[in-house]
């Protein structure tokens, strides 16, 4: 991602804008309250419809054209907040706001709104955990990073600045919770980025994610630029473990499992195929995506991470979306395992967030007492 490219959505939004304010000019000038009040529910109402048809995959404009549903998206959005505060002073003046400041209001909130978006997509933080258990007779830090899309999103220089943050937490490991890479990431960004978590010297695991393999890639963008063969070679050529429905001894008390992704289908493995472990050891499973319940519970792992849902991304999908599945942000307790779900240290494919924060997760795993 590019600056030039945010101009492009910023450009994109104001057309919607002015596009919008002018199929309402005569209405805006007789406006009344209760008019005003639908306009905000309806304009709501399409805001939320166009984030979601900018990352669904049933989008009719396909996924090259995202760019044009995030426009209309935050475009209906501002809109829908000036038509809230010209109900306000409908209320307030009894005489409706004056047609061009109405005007100008949606702009600026239309701005506004694009703006925090893309702040917020170029802006990461870190959120810590603890966990204490019998099982543990040391303590350990670890990293965990789910859905960086590299060469998405962010910038390249956002991406650096939160690596070095996270070599400067000296953790014992760090966790890569797939979708590190998508369908449009080209193959030097894919090597970029693998030497640059290499580069790091903290012990890393690797899971995939749904995206990681550029399966859509010729539906998305122009292809594949990798295939899986040079994914793996320049995975492991950076000392970087991949995971993949199987585990590995941190420590004594420690094992790190990784599951394959559940967009693999059959190469996804049952959980009762899953090598045996010892029940008297601290099991961290990570599995990109979260939805799967059954296998959380049968997996009975001490902790599960994931991430893959981004928290919906854009404002109020993340709200809609947890009225249907369960585990769309935070900490949960699902059978014996307590699973966190990340809202991901990137977005998808488009440099706007306005849900949560992009963040990497701090895990500390302390010894609990008998």
């Amino acid at each position: 991602m590019t600056i030039g490219k945010m101009f492009i959505y910023v450009g994109l939004a104001i057309a919607a804008t002015v596009i919008l304010f002018a199929s309402q000019f005569v209405l805006h000038k007789k406006l009344k309250w209760w008019i005003a009040l639908i306009g905000f529910i309806v304009k709501l109402c399409l805001s939320a419809l166009f984030g979601a048809l900018a990352i669904a995959i049933t989008s009719p404009l396909g996924w090259n054209y995202s760019f044009i549903s995030v426009s209309l998206y935050i475009a209906f959005f501002g809109d829908a907040l000036a038509d809230f505060i010209g109900m306000i002073v409908v209320l307030a003046r009894k005489k409706p706001m004056h047609v061009w400041l109405r005007g100008g209001v949606g702009l600026v909130l239309t701005l506004a709104f694009l703006t925090f978006g893309l702040i917020n997509m170029q802006t990461v933080t870190s959120k810590e955990h603890t966990y204490y258990s019998e099982k543990l007779d040391h303590e350990y830090k670890g990293v965990f990073v789910s859905d960086l899309h590299y060469g998405s999103a962010q910038m390249p220089e956002t991406v650096e600045k939160y690596l070095k943050k996270i070599k400067a937490e000296d953790p014992d490991f760090f966790l890569l919770g797939g979708d590190v890479t998508d369908e449009y990431t080209t193959k030097e960004e894919m090597e970029k980025i693998y030497e640059m978590i290499g580069s790091l010297g903290i012990p890393t695991y690797y899971i995939y994610g749904n995206h990681d393999r550029q399966p859509r890639a010729d539906k998305w963008a122009k292809g594949r630029t990798y295939t899986d063969e040079e994914l793996i070679e320049t995975i492991e050529k950076n000392g970087i473990t991949i995971l993949k429905d199987n585990y590995v001894y941190f420590a004594d008390d420690l094992i790190l499992m990784g599951r394959e992704d559940y967009s693999a289908g059959d190469e996804r493995k049952k959980v009762e195929e899953l090598p045996a472990r010892p029940s008297n050891v601290y099991v961290i499973n990570v599995d990109h995506s979260p939805y799967q319940t059954e296998d959380i519970v049968n997996t009975k792992a001490d902790l599960q991470l994931s991430g893959h849902t981004h928290d919906g991304q854009y404002f109020p999908l993340g709200v809609g979306y947890s009225l249907f599945v369960k585990h769309i942000f935070g900490a949960f307790k699902v059978g014996e395992t307590d699973l966190y779900v990340s809202p991901g240290i990137c977005g998808w494919h488009d440099p706007v967030r306005t849900e949560q924060r992009c963040t990497y997760e701090i895990i500390k795993l302390c010894p609990k007492k008998a």
